[in-house]
């Protein structure tokens, strides 16, 4: 029985060679396990200093007992009934029952807004508000919607750090085609590293900036205003796979700007802080943490009427509290004319934001129509008017309903209800010829056109979905003449004699006959910025960002983008791990086939974009629309430009002058026609003919 168990000892005992070996595997075992648990760290680490994430010590505001009822008494003379019906309508038997019906889905409809937050506070003794830290304490879970009808929990910090919001970009957006015909995936969306015609920037190098004007002030300027990312920039760590962003990343988020009724925009300012580097003040006062809601139309319009109205709509509230000190810099030009407050009927009738844009916690829905490359945290998930008012949605008027809603199988709603855009709306911007703004004591951009007017300001596309690399609406006409073309191409000399006509018909037909296409409106755009004249294709190139103070504070645009240059991060992005990861395939989507070219070639051109580019218009909708003599009308009176449609000359004359028109009662002329608003232009020279 001994001889037997030594016998078994001796074969379970591992030779020297056996032990050194399970060592290195286990020692590999542990090193892999531990980079993986610090590969943000190390992603951080290769990020240059200036725009890695810190620890934040923002100043924590702690009240008393009696200073915390003095705020809760306070706040809670503040709630709001939102109206949930228009009296107006003509027929109120019919809107009534339409309203009935449209209200069993409006989560909003008829409930008053409170502050349920002050009684949690008051039980759990809270009485400072330490950003997400203090949010976990009870809502480290939350129950979010699964996207299969039905509920399941979620970590809120994670739930978080998927969202576009927080993370500026993702994997996920609309269906983008790439000019080498090819669905864009695979690299990151959003405007972390690449210019936009608008702000006229690269977040990496337009995050946080303080601008020194001709009258001796500091103003605050940067991307990072409207992003609840609290850090030094946005977070470069999301475009490597794998990423998870960091503590200091999470624990800088602002979370009250969405959350907070009570939001001061007075703190909202760049500092310079205890790190020696630029970022975006926070309110983080306990009377704001008080007053906790869900998100309303008013917390979403703090940054979005920025994008929808501009900052010189008067509904812009944000607008008019700049900052206690270091006050934002207000942008003349409206990036998309269309706002919200004050001009939408959703709005006017109490609707919330997110009654139509659903989500599922912090993953907000954008709707599977787009254009953009910006990012969407949910794109399978609808937003469109369908949703509530379905394929017949006018019910008013016998004649009128059954000819209106025949047109819903060939045009989106907003096509009618929208007319107009406001007409400080921008359609052309020159960034390369600044002139002085004495108002602001700083250069700026000049807008060469600003309209509201169909025409000018809004274009009318067929529209599958889809769009291009370069904000272009992709679709065709389904009448399958070949009539249509999506986009047309104004090439540089270059490129001249490049067949922009073969292609689209090899390339672009059968990706804009997927689907299926109705008409929209949208907002025409076009840029002239610098250019990057070694990474240049027949599509265009490389638009190159400004370094804001070299820009606003001395007018030299080209002097800006070579400081911008300068910036570790974009010497970076001209460097090797970024063109195998990313830029190559920037270009290849470019339609640039030789792929990123490093190192900078130095040569820098003043270029308008190839294309226009073609913005959704989704807001500013009406209840009185275009009517139908807006469309059906001769060429020099129509808004509709049916000879650019797709149809052929005989449909155009029919479309023109339709005698279906002559059975529909005469609508009462309204007091302000489409054709009476939006159309204050204002022109300069030297923009491209279109």
């Amino acid at each position: 029985m001994l001889g037997k168990l030594k016998e078994t000892w001796q074969n379970l005992t591992m030779t020297r060679r056996q032990r050194w070996t399970l060592r290195i595997v286990v020692l590999l075992i542990v090193l892999v396990v531990g980079l993986w648990a610090s590969y943000s760290r190390l992603v951080n680490l290769v990020i240059p200093y200036v725009h890695r994430p810190e620890r934040i010590a923002y100043p924590v505001q702690r009240v008393s007992d009696r200073e915390f009822e003095q705020l809760a008494a306070d706040l809670q003379s503040r709630f709001a009934t939102y109206v949930s019906v228009d009296t107006t309508a003509k027929n109120p038997a019919v809107y009534s029952a339409v309203v009935r019906q449209l209200a069993s889905g409006v989560r909003t409809f008829d409930r008053r807004a409170g502050f349920a937050h002050i009684e949690r506070f008051r039980k759990a003794g809270i009485r400072s508000y330490e950003g997400p830290k203090t949010c976990l304490r009870c809502h480290a879970t939350i129950r979010v919607k699964n996207g299969h009808g039905g509920y399941e929990t979620a970590s809120l910090r994670d739930n978080i750090q998927r969202s576009v919001h927080f993370g500026l970009n993702k994997m996920s957006g609309f269906n983008t085609y790439g000019f080498d015909g090819k669905l864009v995936q695979g690299i990151p969306m959003g405007k972390i590293d690449r210019a936009c015609g608008i702000p006229g920037s690269f977040t990496w190098t337009g995050w946080a900036t303080l601008v020194k004007t001709k009258h001796g002030e500091l103003r605050s300027d940067g991307c990072g205003q409207c992003h609840p990312g609290g850090q030094y920039g946005p977070m470069s760590g999301t475009m490597f796979p794998g990423y998870s962003p960091v503590r200091e990343e999470f624990e800088s988020m602002d979370c009250l700007i969405c959350h907070s009724a009570a939001y001061d925009m007075n703190l909202k300012y760049v500092v310079k802080d205890a790190n020696g580097k630029h970022r975006w003040n926070q309110d983080r006062s306990m009377k704001a943490a008080l007053a906790v809601v869900r998100p309303t139309s008013d917390n979403c319009l703090r940054c979005h009427e920025h994008n929808h109205g501009g900052d010189m709509y008067p509904g812009n509230t944000a607008a008019q509290n700049l900052g206690y000190i270091n006050k934002r810099l207000l942008h003349p030009g409206a990036k998309r004319g269309n706002p919200t407050r004050g001009a939408d009927v959703h709005y006017a009738a109490g609707m919330q934001c997110l009654d139509c844009h659903e989500s599922h916690g912090h993953l907000i829905a954008r709707g599977t129509r787009g254009t953009d490359l910006v990012s969407n945290d949910l794109p399978g998930v609808e937003v469109s008017c369908e949703k509530c008012h379905g394929l017949t949605p006018h019910v008013q008027g016998k004649p009128q309903r059954a000819f209106l809603n025949a047109h819903t199988d060939r045009m989106h709603c907003e096509t009618c209800h929208i007319t107009h855009l406001t007409d400080d709306n921008v359609v052309l911007r020159d960034w390369t010829e600044p002139e002085f703004n004495e108002e602001e004591g700083i250069w700026i951009y000049r807008d060469l056109l600003r309209s509201g007017k169909p025409g000018e300001a809004i274009t009318y596309r067929w529209h599958n979905g889809d769009g291009t690399f370069m904000a272009g609406a992709l679709g065709d006409n389904p009448n399958g003449l070949n009539l249509y073309r999506a986009f047309t191409t104004h090439p540089d000399s270059a490129f001249k004699d490049f067949d922009y006509a073969a292609y689209y018909e090899r390339t672009f037909r059968p990706i804009a006959r997927t689907g299926k296409s109705k008409i929209a409106p949208f907002k025409r755009f076009n840029a002239k910025m610098y250019e990057d004249m070694g990474n240049q294709g027949p599509f265009g190139g490389m638009l190159m960002p400004f370094d804001y103070n070299v820009y606003y504070e001395q007018g030299r645009p080209k002097d800006a983008v070579l400081k911008a240059l300068d910036d570790p991060i974009i010497k970076m992005m001209y460097g090797p791990m970024f063109k195998a990861y990313m830029m190559d395939a920037f270009m290849h989507y470019m339609g640039i086939s030789k792929g990123w070219t490093i190192p900078f070639s130095g040569r820098l051109e003043p270029k308008w974009m190839r294309q226009d580019a073609t913005l959704m218009l989704n807001h500013s909708i009406q209840k009185d629309a275009l009517k139908c003599e807006s469309c059906h009308a001769p060429k020099e009176k129509g808004v509709m430009p049916f000879e650019e449609m797709g149809y052929p000359p005989e449909r155009v004359a029919d479309l023109r002058n339709l005698e279906e028109l002559k059975l529909i009662p005469a609508e009462k002329e309204r007091d302000r026609g489409p054709a009476s608003r939006g159309s204050t232009a204002t022109r300069a020279g030297g923009a491209p003919a279109r």
